[in-house]
């Protein structure tokens, strides 16, 4: 079809963005827009010089996150105004999704998986700058704790890609001794695709393998429910050395979100199937109820200090008898616990963490590092107050 016959400026955004940004080839685009390459040539040079598109695509920007900074003084402010040893706050763009209260919509609406979607991408984008500050703190011979979920998955992803840009930084480490703090759960992410599970365990041996820290130095926790206990995870308590450092997230059981609440098989979720039952209930009739259970290495706490329904905390503490994790006290006593968290879904459990109004968190806030992002830290601030 010859040039300007039929013409392309309606599709023109469409055009620049999968040729300049997403990497299409004059070709592929020519058996898409059914036009010659020549032709596809000709007008993409012909925009470009009158200077129609701008140069960041601000569409892509939803898409792909990115850190653009570290804010000192979100940092300080949330150091200096809570209990907490320290935070790191990173200035991260195109998740602008991750910020809305769509999430709440019911699940399956357009809205809610972009919320959801972003969400994990704000995670991907926190996991990689917690990954610089974990570098930092590793030393010989110091023990570990891993728990599952995307901010922990997703720093130890930025790990290993650390590892591979400055190999040499991330050597001698074969004397730290990396331990399970919580049963696998089939952990994943909402959206993005990942190569594998989050799980504690999957963490745990990837950081392993990362550190080159050898199989007799590692504790797999294994199992989800407590019908799969090994018996010495208590027993054993006494002998081992405490925690030095402890990787952790902020879990929020929206039971319309939690991924793998969404395998409703008893095979999935054994014996707290009866409880999730209940919370779906709970907060399908009250959408309020979507962040008043959060948990810290699949140790669950109802938030807050509202009034709750009393099957709300019976639920909780049924999970909590069922499921396999360490005693809360070998979390609380670590030197420090590095948690990675943000985002709409995260701010009410965070802001009742951070204010002290959840005792039955497993944490000690004189120990918790917290690696969040500025939207996250500059309204946790006004709440606080």
């Amino acid at each position: 079809m010859p040039d300007g016959v039929d013409d392309l400026d309606g599709e023109a955004l469409e055009i620049a963005t999968r040729y300049l940004l997403d990497g299409w080839t004059l070709k592929q685009l020519a058996g898409v827009f059914h036009r010659s390459p020549a032709t596809l040539h000709r007008r993409l040079a012909r925009w470009l010089n009158d200077g129609r598109f701008e140069l960041v695509d601000t569409m892509a920007a939803e898409v792909t996150p990115r850190v653009v900074g570290m804010d000192e003084r979100l940092s300080e402010a949330l150091s200096g105004r809570t209990s907490i040893w320290r935070a790191h706050v990173a200035v991260v763009e195109g998740v602008g999704d991750a910020y809305s209260d769509d999430y709440l919509i019911p699940d399956g609406s357009p809205e809610a998986n972009r919320a959801f979607e972003a969400h994990d991408r704000l995670h991907q984008a926190l996991g990689q700058a917690a990954s610089t500050y974990f570098a930092t703190r590793l030393r010989r011979g110091i023990t570990i704790g891993v728990s599952s979920g995307r901010g922990v998955g997703f720093l130890v992803m930025g790990l290993a890609e650390l590892a591979q840009e400055r190999p040499s930084f991330l050597r001698g480490y074969q004397s730290i001794r990396i331990e399970s703090l919580c049963g696998g759960a089939r952990v994943g992410a909402w959206a993005v695709p990942t190569v594998r599970a989050l799980d504690a365990d999957e963490n745990v041996f990837q950081l392993s393998s990362i550190l080159g820290v050898p199989r007799s130095n590692i504790t797999f926790m294994r199992g989800w429910i407590s019908g799969e206990r090994r018996p010495d995870i208590n027993n054993d308590l006494p002998h081992k050395p405490p925690l030095d450092l402890a990787l952790a997230g902020l879990e929020v059981l929206n039971t319309r979100h939690q991924f793998f609440l969404h395998h409703d098989q008893n095979v999935q979720l054994g014996a707290i199937a009866q409880y999730i039952e209940t919370l779906k209930e709970l907060q399908a009739g009250d959408p309020t109820l979507l962040d008043s259970v959060a948990g810290i290495a699949h140790q669950f706490f109802v938030t807050g200090a509202r009034e709750y329904p009393e099957r709300l905390s019976e639920a909780v503490d049924g999970i909590n008898r069922e499921v396999l994790v360490v005693p809360p006290e070998r979390v609380r006593k670590a030197e420090e616990v590095i948690m990675v968290t943000g985002g709409a879904q995260k701010l009410n459990a965070l802001v009742d963490l951070l204010d002290g109004r959840c005792p039955g968190a497993p944490v000690d806030l004189d120990n918790l590092t917290l690696i969040t992002d500025a939207w996250t830290a500059e309204r946790a601030l006004k709440r606080l107050g």
